[in-house]
């Protein structure tokens, strides 16, 4: 599987993600949001940020502040388990 690195939107923006080359899909590793976003959002380590756009859902590894009004989250996708394998632990 091949994947390309990059940037959203216009080269200022902080969101970075990775494009799969296979399938298309974007994943990202790091997410800008002022602070305001921060105290409304209650984004903290640990928890989850939830990308509306791809559906889909990832857990803060890291919270870092840079600047006066800005923060970066980094972040990993949460990997939904298959229906099958559901369905199997909850025979066990």
């Amino acid at each position: 599987m091949r994947v390309q690195r990059g940037f959203v939107g216009p080269t200022d923006d902080r969101n970075q993600y990775l494009t799969c080359n296979t399938c298309s899909r974007v994943t990202f590793e790091i997410i800008s949001k002022t602070v305001r976003d921060m105290r409304v959002g209650q984004f903290r380590v640990g928890g989850t940020y939830r990308d509306t756009a791809s559906q889909t859902k990832y857990t803060i590894t890291r919270v870092l502040k840079v600047g006066m009004n800005e923060c970066l989250l980094y972040v990993k996708p949460l990997v939904r388990a298959e229906a099958g394998a559901d369905r199997a632990r909850d025979r066990d």
